[in-house]
């Protein structure tokens, strides 16, 4: 729903549901080229009446080009913090995870993370369709349902609480001749038979901002769609990542299912 100069939505995030939030509902929305093509705010509050917590997000970016951050070429700064819970290993990219339709899912699904980020993201894409983004963040996790966090101290089970990290990130992207749905607030990629490179680096600090764990990872990932005549078309991708140092298991790579 928009007002001119404010957006509220998405409409399928106000209501869901899981088994460590139970009934959850959340409001927000984000400010639109209508108010300033330089600055723009987005936010939200949610509510799980299970757990009886609050989890919310506000981020506040600064286009670097005189554009709208939601078009082509893109350079801008965002600064964010958010508070909410995610599944390991989660990682979406254009459907919120708190879509209503996303509430059903087949077998046990009571392992969830509480996150509390602070982030500060630089973008900067070219007219060659090579992009550059470098976030830090400073990030803490819990355990809630039935997942918990434990070692071992003279053999004897420890339990902790939470774990705190403080990382950069230099993600490389490269997409030839890349195309977009492009609308006044959105974009979305259009697939292509043209592949995407991306390349991502990340150091994780220790003993800064109360961050534990000193350790590097390298992500590679090659995405293309094939079309093939009558047959329709299929979509690949490989993808592979290496991480250095000795890390918790929320810090490994944990497969997408």
């Amino acid at each position: 729903k928009g007002f001119d100069w404010f957006e509220v939505g998405p409409a399928n995030t106000f209501y869901s549901f899981n088994p460590v939030e139970g009934l959850r509902l959340r409001v927000g929305g984000r400010t639109t080229p209508e108010l300033s093509k330089r600055y723009y705010f987005e936010t939200y509050a949610a509510y799980g009446f299970k757990d009886e917590r609050w989890k919310y997000f506000l981020s506040a970016t600064h286009s670097l080009n005189d554009k709208s951050i939601y078009k082509f070429p893109q350079n801008y700064i965002r600064v964010s913090q958010e508070k909410d819970v995610t599944i390991p290993g989660e990682n979406l990219q254009f459907v919120e995870e708190d879509n209503f339709l996303l509430s059903f899912k087949r077998g046990n699904n009571d392992k969830y993370l509480y996150n509390d980020f602070y982030k500060v993201d630089y973008m900067h894409e070219f007219e060659s369709h090579f992009s550059y983004e470098l976030t830090l963040t400073n990030r803490t996790q819990s355990p809630a349902g039935s997942l918990y966090f434990a070692n071992s101290i003279n053999g004897q089970p420890n339990n902790i609480s939470d774990l705190t990290t403080s990382e950069a990130n230099l993600t490389l992207r490269y997409a030839p001749k890349e195309q977009f749905y492009q609308g006044k607030i959105y974009r979305i990629p259009i697939p292509s038979p043209n592949p995407v490179f991306t390349l991502n680096y990340t150091q994780g600090f220790k003993d800064v901002f109360n961050s534990s764990y000193q350790y590097e990872q390298v992500h590679a990932q090659i995405d293309k769609r094939f079309y093939n005549s009558q047959f329709g078309f299929f979509d690949m991708r490989l993808e592979g990542q290496k991480v250095f140092g000795q890390v918790p298991y929320p810090l490994l790579n944990i497969f997408r299912a």
